[in-house]
Order: C-alpha cells, then sequence, then structure tokens
C-alpha cells in the first residue's frame, strides 16, 4: 500500500518511460520517504525465463528503450504536459533533470540486479558465453560503473576478458573495448578501486 509498481511492457521499449503521467507518479515515488517504485516486466510472472534472453543477450538495444528523458514524453494534452513539467521540475533542487537522473539510476540498478541473476548462468564454465554475450557483460559493467559498483564491474570485465581468449569467435574489437572500459577504471576510480586496482593493473598488463 503506497507503493509505485511500474510495470515495463512492453518489455523492449516500455510504454510507462514513453508517457508524462506515468513519469511523474515514479518521479514522486522516488522523492517521497513513505513510497517505494518497483519494476516488474510480464515475465516476471511467468515460469519460463526463455523470454528473458533477447532482453539480457543484447543489453545495447535494451538499454535504449529504456532511457529517461521526460522532456521527450507524451500527454493527451498540452496544458496537461506543461502542469507535469513544472510539478515534476518542482520535486528536486535540480529540476527536471535531476528527475531524469534519479529515476534512470533507479532502472540502471534494477538492470544491473536482473542481468546479473541472468548471466549467472554462465558462471562455474556451466554454459560458454558467446561474442554477443559477452559484449551484453560488458554493457552490464558499464552500467555498474556508473552506480558507483567499480569492484562488481572489475570483476565482471575481468571475467570477460578471460572468457575472450577461449571464445571462437573473432573478439578483437571487444578486447579493445574491454582493456578501455578497464583502463577507465584505473584512470578515473583507483582510488575505490581498493585491492581490485592491483589485479586490474596486472590483468592489463
Amino acid at each position: 500500500v503506497g507503493n509505485t509498481l511500474a510495470i515495463l511492457y512492453p518489455r523492449e521499449n516500455p510504454e510507462i518511460l514513453k508517457e508524462s503521467w506515468s513519469l511523474y507518479e515514479c518521479f514522486c515515488a522516488l522523492a517521497s520517504k513513505d513510497k517505494k517504485l518497483e519494476f516488474l516486466t510480464v515475465e516476471d510472472f511467468e515460469v519460463n525465463t526463455d523470454k528473458y534472453d533477447k532482453m539480457f543477450e543484447d543489453l545495447d538495444t535494451t538499454i535504449e528503450g529504456y532511457a529517461v528523458a521526460f522532456e521527450d514524453s507524451r500527454s493527451r494534452f498540452a496544458h496537461e504536459y506543461e502542469w507535469l513539467t513544472f510539478a515534476s521540475s518542482s520535486l528536486y533542487p535540480g529540476g527536471l533533470k535531476a528527475c531524469n537522473e534519479k529515476l534512470q539510476f533507479e532502472i540502471y540498478e534494477w538492470l544491473c540486479e536482473k542481468s546479473a541473476a541472468y548471466f549467472d548462468k554462465y558462471t562455474g564454465d556451466k554454459v560458454a558465453p558467446s561474442k554477443k554475450t559477452l559484449r551484453s557483460m560488458s554493457v552490464l559493467a558499464s552500467l555498474l560503473t556508473k552506480l558507483g559498483l567499480f569492484e562488481a564491474a572489475f570483476f565482471l570485465l575481468k571475467y570477460v576478458r578471460t572468457s575472450l581468449l577461449t571464445c571462437p569467435e573473432k573478439t578483437n574489437d571487444l578486447k579493445a573495448d574491454v582493456n578501455y572500459l578497464m583502463g577507465n577504471l584505473i584512470a578515473k576510480h583507483s582510488s575505490k578501486l581498493d585491492t581490485a586496482e592491483t589485479l586490474l593493473r596486472s590483468a592489463l598488463a
């Protein structure tokens, strides 16, 4: 009771993130101390999780559909949109930009949680990940970095880098991307990596 439940449907490009009223309700939930914002997809109600494959195996495309931009949202009436813009802007000192960023952060956090659970099947050599899967994992590492989870991002990139050594597909482009991401972790967040920094430096050596 009192919480806001956001149904992300359709999964690849949720309508709720395109509607002004829906975004405003999400903003209000995040701004309230008494409310909680939760996300669900239709697949969360199904036993068969195979439909998650497309969502997480192509995380680049998924992220595009989960972008938050109130200024690009739609409303039935112009005056309604204007009021919602004003009301949303009043929720945080940073205005509409802060609203977008806070909701985007929550969505990234949810995507990271779901993705990590999905990619867990590849750990322990249970299933050999394809190049496409490894690329999605590197995208997840980028999201983890944006959330400030630097060590988690590092260990995921380390796994991707190791897996690329045995991947039968051509992976030079992905190796370059992963090395770039790992290099950025050193350059920008070395003070927050603690013991992982030493491992990171040796991994890039």
